[in-house]
């Protein structure tokens, strides 16, 4: 039941544990068959580095178990909220980013975006408040904070990324993790960092940057 989408969860955490945006089983990553509205899901305390496409779990859109042995990510809930709320969205991937954590820790509503980042994140990127880990609380504010963006940071958590497939999804958590290490850089050198309030992030932007990018 959803091959495909449980070799995305692995490939994807693998690329994302090698370059350092997740620690061991930290962080979790999931994708959306449309068709069905079953999420493949990332298993709860499996390290990226031995996972395997039989130990991803399948849960129905309200989080309930379809398929898999082990349990599902405790972040479960914020996965099946944003998918409820985004029809659009197909994939998603939070990490627990250093550079988005640290600028968090700010207290600043925004993480400062470049041009880059905008086309892909939807425009500033906003900061979730402070909730445990897998509560309630915090789905629910990660999905109001979300809205109709891409990308958001979680208050001393990290980030969560979203987009109509992995593709989307990937690059705006990568573009999102580069803002803050550039504003943390900025602030670290003294001097001052800004957003862009206009929001650039549509399709033909992206396409535009995917292009260049090479995508």
């Amino acid at each position: 039941m959803l091959e495909r989408q449980k070799e995305i969860v692995v490939e994807v955490g693998k690329y994302l544990f090698e370059r350092g945006f997740t620690q061991l089983s930290g962080g979790n990553i999931s994708v959306r068959d449309p068709q069905t509205n079953l999420v493949a899901i990332k298993p709860s305390g499996v390290a990226y580095g031995v996972m395997k496409p039989e130990d991803i779990i399948i849960v129905d859109i309200n989080g309930n178990v379809v398929e898999g042995s082990l349990s599902p990510s405790i972040e479960t809930g914020m996965h099946t909220g944003v998918y409820r709320n985004r029809p659009d969205v197909n994939a998603v991937i939070h990490c627990h980013t250093p550079y988005v954590i640290a600028w968090s820790l700010k207290n600043e509503p925004y993480i400062p975006t470049v041009t880059v980042s905008q086309y892909v994140t939807n425009g500033a990127i906003k900061v979730a408040p402070l909730e445990g880990a897998g509560s309630p609380n915090l789905a629910k504010a990660a999905v109001e904070t979300l809205g109709p963006d891409y990308a958001i940071g979680l208050k001393g958590h990290g980030l969560l990324a979203c987009g109509p497939d992995m593709k989307w999804a990937l690059e705006a958590a990568l573009v999102t993790e580069d803002a803050a290490k550039i504003a943390c850089t900025c602030k670290a050198m003294g001097g001052e960092t800004c957003f862009f309030d206009k929001e650039l992030g549509d399709m033909e932007g992206f396409d535009a940057l995917a292009r260049i990018a090479g995508l």
